[in-house]
């Protein structure tokens, strides 16, 4: 995502400089922030459903 991001920056930076400005200040920003939140609850669904065994559990001692 940040090569794609720094590409289109490149060649914007040559085509119009007040878009670029936009772009790079705004508009990637907030796109790098979307893929962020994606990829974090992509990331979060995979963990909740792997299984993971119970921890031990102590037994109870009688009298102690």
């Amino acid at each position: 995502m940040n090569v794609l991001r720094v590409i289109s920056l490149f060649y914007l930076a040559r085509w119009d400089k007040d878009f670029f400005e936009f772009a790079h200040l705004y508009l990637w920003q907030a796109l790098i922030m979307l893929d962020v939140l994606i990829v974090w609850l992509v990331w979060i669904r995979i963990v909740a459903q792997r299984t993971f065994p119970p921890p031990p559990s102590t037994p109870l001692v009688a009298g102690a």
